[in-house]
C-alpha cells in the first residue's frame, strides 16, 4: 500500500509541522489528525502481491472502516463504496485498487486497474455529508 497527498496543499496546511523531524512525528497524533482533517486530496493506493477473493477483502475494509463512522448514511455510503470497490472475484496479483479522497473531505473516488489495463478506470464515486 503507499499513501500520498497534494503536496502543495499539505506544505500549506500542514505547514506547523514543517520543522518536525520524521520521529517525532511517528508518535504525534496530534499530525495525524491534522493530516486526515486537512482539506487536500489523499490517495491510498493498493498493489496485489496475491491473489484476493471479494468476501476476505470486503470483511477488512469493513471491519476497519465501519467501526469508525457515525450515523446510517455514512455507513450505507461506506458500504456502497467498499462494495464497488472491490470487484466481483476480487483482485489478482499485480492489480491495483485506488481510494481518492477528495480535497473538498465529502467525495471519495474508487479506481481500479485490473490485468491488462493501461491506466486506471474509476468504478465508484460516493458523496458523503463530510465531518
Amino acid at each position: 500500500m503507499a499513501f500520498y497527498v497534494d503536496k502543495d496543499g499539505a506544505r500549506r496546511t500542514l505547514s506547523s509541522y514543517r520543522d518536525r523531524s520524521h520521529d517525532d512525528l511517528v508518535g504525534d497524533s496530534e499530525f495525524y489528525t491534522a493530516l486526515v482533517k486537512a482539506p487536500i486530496q489523499k490517495v491510498f493506493r493498493f498493489t496485489f502481491c496475491r491473489a484476493l477473493g471479494k468476501d476476505k477483502i470486503q470483511h477488512a475494509f469493513e471491519s476497519a472502516l465501519l467501526t469508525r463512522l457515525r450515523g446510517d448514511d455514512a455507513n450505507a455510503a461506506a458500504k456502497q463504496l467498499i462494495d464497488k470497490f472491490v470487484p466481483g472475484p476480487g483482485f489478482n496479483t499485480d492489480e491495483v485498487a485506488c481510494l481518492v479522497f477528495h480535497a473538498d473531505g465529502k467525495t471519495i473516488e474508487a479506481l481500479h486497474q485490473l490485468g491488462g489495463q493501461p491506466e486506471p478506470v474509476k468504478v465508484a464515486r460516493v458523496e458523503s455529508g463530510g465531518e
